[in-house]
This record gives C-alpha cells, sequence and structure tokens, in this order.
C-alpha cells in the first residue's frame, strides 16, 4: 500500500529534520516523554512552599516526588534558594503584620465614617453609638484571632521540616555551576532572564546560569526535560493579547539546538493538573485558589508601590512608652495615603498613639492626619486632604508619632 509523504524536501532542507525542536514538541510526544524526562524546578517554586498552606505545599512536593528517582536540580536554583529562604520566610511571617494594619486601617476608616452619622439630629445617638460598639468589638475580636494564628505559625527559622523534605528529595541530585555568557545576553536581550535586568551584578543573571545548566545536563545524560517554574515573565513565555499561549519558541528551539532534547515547561498549577489527571485524582479547589493567588501576589509585588515608609525610633523606648518619626515617601497621587510603622520592643498592651504632621510637600492641601493601632507590635499613619476626594500631591511627609499604654504608671511600679 503506497503512504505519501507529507513533508518534503523544501529549498534543499527537510522540514522534520530542521523543526523537530517544533514538531516534537506535539501533546503526544510530551506524554510519550513524561514517563522518562527528568524533573527539575526553578527557585521560586521552591520558595513558594513557605508561601502555603500545609494541603497546598504538600500536594506540590508529592508531584515532585513521584518523579523519583528521575529529578535533579540545578546548582543556581539551589544557591538561589538558599540566599532568599530566610527572606521569605520572614515576609510570609510579616503578612500578619500586614493583614493587622490593614484590618487597623479599616476601622479607622469606618470609625470616621460613623461620626458622620452623627450629624443626622433626628438618628437617636443610641443607635449610633450602639453601632460603634458592635464594630470595635468585631474589629477587636478579629485583631485577637490574628495574633493566636501569628503565635501559632510554625517557626521555620528554628525548625524547618519543608527545608528536610526538599533536602531529601534532591539529595545528591545537584548539578554544577555554570557561569559564562551571562553579560551578553543581557544587553542583547536574549531570554531567559532579561527581565530580570533591575537585579545587580551577578543575581541578574540567574535565570540565564539556571537555563545553562539544564541544557548541559540534558546533553550529558541524553534525557528530555521537564522545567516546573513559577515564573510569568515574558523572557519565558509566549504572550499574546494579554494571554500566555506557551513558552517562548526561541527558548524550546535553543535546548533542542544545544542538548538535542526536548523540553517541557510547565507553571506550578498546569504541572499538578498533569499529574493529577495521569494519576486519575483531582485537586482541590482550595489548592487552585491558594497557588493562583500567590502568583497574583508576586505580580503585586513586582509593581511598583506607591507608598514607602521609613520610621526612626527615638532612644529611651520601653514597652510602656515610645516616640520616634515616621517619613512616608509617596511615589504618585492617591487621596488617601496609608504608612506603617512598628513597636520595638513590642508594647505591653495596645497603645494610644498620637501624631503630628511635621512637614509636606510643596503646594499640598490641608490634611487631617490620623493614627491607628489594634496591637501592641505595629500601628498605621493616615493622611488625607481636609478636601473631600482631593488628591495628595507626590513627594516626601513628615509624621513624629508618640505611644503610651494607658497601664504606664502601674507597669513602671511593677518594674522597681
Amino acid at each position: 500500500m503506497y503512504t505519501r509523504k507529507i513533508l518534503y524536501d523544501i529549498g534543499g532542507c527537510v522540514v522534520k529534520e530542521k523543526f523537530s525542536w517544533y514538531l516534537n514538541s506535539s501533546p503526544e510526544e510530551a506524554d510519550k516523554n513524561w514517563s522518562t524526562a527528568t524533573l527539575t524546578v526553578d527557585t521560586n517554586v521552591l520558595l513558594d512552599l513557605y508561601r502555603y498552606h500545609n494541603s497546598t505545599r504538600d500536594k506540590i512536593l508529592s508531584a515532585i516526588e513521584s518523579f523519583s528517582p528521575r529529578i535533579w536540580i540545578s546548582n543556581q536554583a539551589c544557591e538561589e534558594f538558599f540566599s532568599n529562604r530566610k527572606k521569605v520566610i520572614l515576609d510570609s511571617e510579616k503578612i500578619f503584620k500586614d493583614a493587622s494594619s490593614k484590618l487597623s486601617e479599616i476601622h479607622t476608616n469606618l470609625i470616621n465614617e460613623v461620626a458622620q452619622l452623627k450629624g443626622f439630629r433626628l438618628i437617636p445617638r443610641s443607635v449610633i453609638d450602639e453601632f460603634e460598639k458592635q464594630i470595635s468589638s468585631l474589629f477587636h475580636n478579629t485583631q485577637n484571632n490574628i495574633v493566636d494564628i501569628k503565635n501559632s505559625y510554625p517557626k521555620y527559622m528554628i525548625e524547618d521540616p519543608i527545608l528536610l523534605r526538599i533536602s531529601n528529595i534532591f539529595d545528591r541530585k545537584v548539578g554544577n555551576a555554570f557561569k559564562e555568557e551571562g553579560k551578553r545576553r543581557f544587553e542583547n536581550k536574549i531570554p531567559p532572564g532579561f527581565k530580570d535586568d533591575s537585579k545587580p551584578d551577578e543575581r541578574g543573571y540567574g535565570d540565564f546560569l539556571l537555563w545553562s545548566e539544564v541544557i548541559n545536563y540534558a546533553k550529558s545524560e541524553s534525557v528530555p526535560v521537564i522545567l516546573i517554574t513559577s515564573e510569568q515573565k515574558e523572557d519565558w513565555w509566549e504572550q499574546k493579547s494579554g494571554k500566555t499561549i506557551g513558552p517562548r519558541l526561541e527558548l524550546i528551539k535553543e535546548f533542542h539546538d544545544k542538548s538535542k532534547q526536548n523540553i517541557y515547561i510547565y507553571q506550578t498549577l498546569h504541572f499538578l493538573e498533569l499529574v493529577a489527571k495521569k494519576s486519575g485524582e483531582e485537586i482541590a479547589p482550595s489548592v487552585v485558589e491558594e497557588i493562583k493567588e500567590v502568583n497574583r501576589q508576586r505580580k503585586r509585588d513586582l509593581s511598583d508601590q506607591a507608598v514607602n515608609a521609613t520610621q526612626t525610633i527615638h532612644d529611651n523606648c520601653d514597652c510602656y512608652y515610645q516616640s520616634g518619626v515616621l517619613s512616608i515617601n509617596l511615589s504618585r497621587k492617591l487621596v488617601l495615603m496609608t504608612g506603617s510603622g512598628s513597636f520595638e520592643p513590642e508594647m505591653n498592651s495596645v497603645p494610644h498613639v498620637k501624631v503630628v504632621l511635621l512637614s509636606k510637600p510643596e503646594g499640598c492641601p490641608p490634611v487631617h492626619v490620623a493614627a491607628g493601632t489594634g496591637t501592641n507590635f505595629d500601628f498605621n499613619v493616615h493622611i488625607r486632604a481636609l478636601t473631600r476626594n482631593t488628591h495628595l500631591p507626590a513627594g516626601d511627609y513628615v509624621v513624629e508619632y508618640s505611644a503610651e499604654c494607658s497601664d504606664e504608671k502601674s507597669g513602671a511600679e511593677n518594674k522597681l
């Protein structure tokens, strides 16, 4: 039986051979290589484990472990992991402080709005007072819940089961460092990594170094590779009309040209979906939503922050009285601005905070400055124009603050 050839020799080049890097990236080929490819991950996949709840974290680690012994990790990913691990842990713990600060901001704004209800004289004052009382009660209960959750959160700096599990997974499966050509690729915007050009020195070459190690591994071991990444930048992914349609083709081509192997690049959620599908399981909606939320947070962190606060704490502060200066830089116009500070050491109880505006940008309209706190470890300073819906100009705002516990006197007596 005669079967007609589909691929022809065009212009002296055989299409199938010249574009095998593309043709072999079909879903059928990827499915075939799933059982033979070596799995590797980038740095953020590991760092994100500290950002997830236990159920999501265990799902990801179990999916990675399912590829054992076909697991390997680049030296670059390990170096970046250990360099950034402590910061990520501290940032994760800071979430509790940020949540508490945001709750304080909401409470302050809501109380200010409630105050306006008192101007409606036909409404009995007792009705408004009861409403305000219920708001304050709900606020304090929620703040206490946040503190309880914070206190029960694992102390990863002391005992770290995540680090232990990662170490066991990749034990004796770490690559060798690769440090060449990064500067040239950076300057010529060759992916991956050119979107990291704001990072100083060698840290900006991280993606390229990882990429080079993976290529060398595939070439030396003669195996296809599955790379799991949390990266969403355009130097890794083809983006059209605001949608990600797949890995950049030049990456797939470069990998094949240099290693003669195929690479399959998946984001974390897609990887979990594939593992679940092949094992006949389902992913809990909470796991899906948490991974998406961490990705959204990463995008927010990469965007410019409008408010940046720097704190100077005066000498002789203790757990009963503290004072200092909060310098707040506003990078773009806002109607309401909030800067956050912390109490060091933590105060004996929730203090009363007073604030005075020392300076503001030239041309700034008259403003209202208020402080809010519902904790003994941080506070917020809220600044808005006296005229409603008027924008504050960009620039530097300097606020002096003082915080005093109502039990300062009794506390001082107890120390004697």
